[in-house]
């Protein structure tokens, strides 16, 4: 979003909605409580009361901090302050969250275990790095930022894509950067036989499985017992589903009315990988199909389809296996679905 061209309202509900700000100092209203502190930022756009206090209690327990909820900033101590400060920071999920030396009001221990704390929003999906000299133990955390074109953010950009921790020279001294990363999740369209093996594969690679297919009798816990299921057509259901770049997102029942609206939801979406089985001509009728609902070339071209690396897979297993291949290239290879790269791959 080109933000240069927002009005300062606009610029405010930005500020409000997409960034999350964790200062030195608390800052904390002392008029208010912990819990009312955390729902200010909440506050400031549509206020669903219920909710926001829902999800305040979360951060609040989260954060080991439940039992001060009532309690005013008085009452708490520094640790239990900055960590309402990080749940006021989080209250409406922001896509940034900036941290400003956010344990430097803190002792040791509450610094260290901040740090952990920060670590573990991990899980709110929240890319970061921790960075550090060989040589210091300052640690000092890093968002992805990928308009951000400095030396330090591109380290900590290849420190993300590889999931490893690096070290590197940068300015005469050596920087231990160590990535982050919210958890990959993989969506499925079709609870179809393949699925099961493409479920269990996925697993072990540390992706959450998500399951969406209407008919109970193949969306069930008995064939996928470690799964979420949906049982709900994709446009009724997608909208409520958290996606972002660390998903990926295939389509496996050669049904248009299942397959396409999931389809279109991910092109609209900031997911990393889309496929859709079937062969080239489904594949192909596929593509006009999308042409028709008005999605040009460009868009159309991250649908990898026929699914899957050519690698000959015939059985369900191997297809699974295909697929998981295709993911796991389009994680790790930049510009993958842009490049050449598939169409060549038996070329390799």
């Amino acid at each position: 979003k080109d933000v240069s061209k927002l009005n300062e309202r606009e610029l405010s509900n930005v500020r409000n909605k997409e960034i999350g700000f964790v200062f030195q100092f608390h800052n904390l209203i002392n008029e208010f409580t912990a819990l009312e502190n955390i729902c200010l930022p909440a506050m400031v756009d549509t206020y669903n009361k219920e909710k926001t206090e829902e999800r305040a209690r979360e951060l609040l327990k989260y954060l080991n901090v439940l039992d001060r909820a009532n309690h005013k900033p008085s009452e708490l101590s520094g640790g239990e302050q900055q960590r309402v400060a990080v749940a006021r920071a989080m209250i409406n999920e922001p896509s940034i969250l900036l941290a400003d030396e956010p344990s430097g009001n803190l002792d040791s221990k509450n610094a260290k275990l901040l740090h952990k704390l920060l670590v573990k929003l991990n899980k709110e999906k929240k890319s970061f790095c921790t960075v550090s000299k060989i040589d210091d133990s300052h640690v000092e955390i890093i968002i992805s930022d990928k308009n951000d074109k400095s030396d330090m953010q591109k380290f900590v950009q290849e420190a993300l894509v590889s999931d490893q921790l690096i070290i590197v020279n940068y300015k005469d001294n050596e920087f231990i950067i160590n990535p982050y990363n919210p958890p990959l999740s993989l969506i499925i369209v079709g609870a179809v036989h393949i699925s099961q093996y493409l479920s269990k594969i996925a697993k072990l690679l540390d992706f959450d499985v998500t399951i969406i297919d209407p008919r109970e009798a193949f969306a069930s816990a008995e064939r996928f017992p470690d799964d979420v299921i949906i049982n709900s057509w994709p446009e009724d259901c997608f909208q409520d589903i958290k996606i972002d770049n660390r998903t990926a997102i295939v389509t496996l029942t050669h049904e248009p009315n299942l397959d396409d609206p999931a389809i279109t939801y991910a092109l609209n979406s900031s997911c990393f990988y889309i496929g859709a089985l079937g062969s080239k001509k489904t594949h192909n009728n596929r593509i006009q199909r999308l042409k028709d609902l008005g999605f040009n070339n460009d868009q159309i071209k991250k649908v990898n389809g026929p699914i899957g690396l050519p690698i000959n897979a015939a059985k369900p297993n191997e297809i699974a296996i295909s697929i998981l291949s295709e993911i796991i290239a389009a994680l790790r290879h930049n510009n993958f679905l842009n490049s050449e790269l598939r169409d060549d791959w038996k070329l390799r």
